[in-house]
């Protein structure tokens, strides 16, 4: 995983194991067993404090809470998840209860192979601590592949 310290350590077909690469504790999930001096945790060892990458538009990205399907980033910056309405039948946050309900929330797709046009595809709106960066589209780092 760029720009995370999970890896997936398994092939896609397989079922998923991911890595913390700083100290190797494992999981099913993307929210791994860290060892308790783990660099990733803070507050004192509390596995749910987690500082996340800032995801760009075109930015590839998985839901940590089902990792199936392979979204890309079409909306970011749109506002808070308690404040952002979902056509009427209440906010991001009602439907994100595990999750902050100040989160940014981040609007993705979920594109197929053979999509020839995302602006076609329905829109859905996510926390951003839901969503686990797979792939950035753009280079953030400075490296020499790809711009900013």
């Amino acid at each position: 995983m760029t720009g995370e310290t999970l890896e997936r350590v398994t092939a896609l077909d397989e079922d998923p194991l991911y890595r913390c690469t700083e100290c190797g504790g494992e999981s099913a999930t993307r929210m791994p067993n860290h060892d308790e001096d783990c660099p990733v945790i803070a507050d004192g060892g509390e596995a749910d404090a987690y500082e996340f990458p800032p995801l760009h538009v075109g930015d590839h990205v998985e839901d940590r809470g089902d990792n199936g399907a392979t979204m890309v980033v079409v909306g970011k910056q749109l506002g808070a998840a308690d404040e952002y309405d979902v056509d009427g039948w209440g906010t991001v946050a009602d439907y994100n209860q595990d999750y902050p309900s100040d989160d940014d929330v981040i609007e993705v797709v979920f594109p197929e192979r053979t999509t020839a046009d995302v602006d076609r595809l329905e829109r859905y709106a996510y926390p951003r601590s839901r969503l686990a960066l797979v792939e950035p589209i753009h280079d953030c780092d400075g490296g020499e592949e790809g711009e900013d």
